[in-house]
């Protein structure tokens, strides 16, 4: 919670950024390898880093140097980033899913998204906020925003992940 606003707001993020994702696709191919199956790797990418211009060109380098291929890269942004310049980052995004990439869109329910721009951009994966896991058994309002994510992801069909989940009880609101 404060790292990375301290750097973002010291310019670091795009280098931190950078080194991340080329250590997480060098574990990926090494994981892969030994492990001889076909994991995909999330990976986190901020804000600033999708507003540098040369963050497509950088992360396609970065992915061809690493030679995993990108159908096991998913991209993680919250939405909070994405609606900062929403029509550059469209842009990014459906390069990146050109490469194979997935995206995913990381905390869905505690930014402030748009349905008519969530329709547009192309994302693959909601991933429902552990906030509203961990209140599932116990608030309503929380049950009934999970169960319109869930309702919202499969019309515009789209895989849902829900982050935190710890008890039977929520798996069976989950999977209801």
């Amino acid at each position: 919670d404060q790292f990375i606003p301290i750097a973002e707001e010291a310019g670091y993020m795009n280098e931190i950024g950078n080194w991340v994702m080329k250590q997480a696709l060098s574990d990926l191919k090494i994981i892969n390898k030994s492990q001889q199956s076909n994991m995909t790797m999330a990976i986190n990418i901020s804000g600033k880093q999708l507003d540098e211009k040369s963050f497509y060109k950088t992360a396609k380098q970065i992915i061809e140097e690493s030679g995993v291929d990108p159908k096991f890269i998913e991209f993680e942004i919250t939405e909070t980033a994405i609606m900062q310049n929403i029509d550059n980052v469209i842009v990014v995004l459906e390069k990146l899913k050109e490469l194979g990439i997935s995206i995913s869109i990381d905390d869905f329910g505690t930014g402030y998204s748009s349905l008519s721009y969530l329709r547009r951009l192309p994302i693959d994966i909601l991933k429902i906020d552990r906030e509203f896991i961990m209140e599932l058994e116990d608030d309503n309002e929380s049950n009934d925003i999970v169960e319109a994510t869930l309702a919202l992801s499969k019309a515009l069909k789209l895989k849902t992940v829900a982050e935190g989940v710890e008890t039977f009880a929520q798996k069976e609101v989950l999977t209801k």
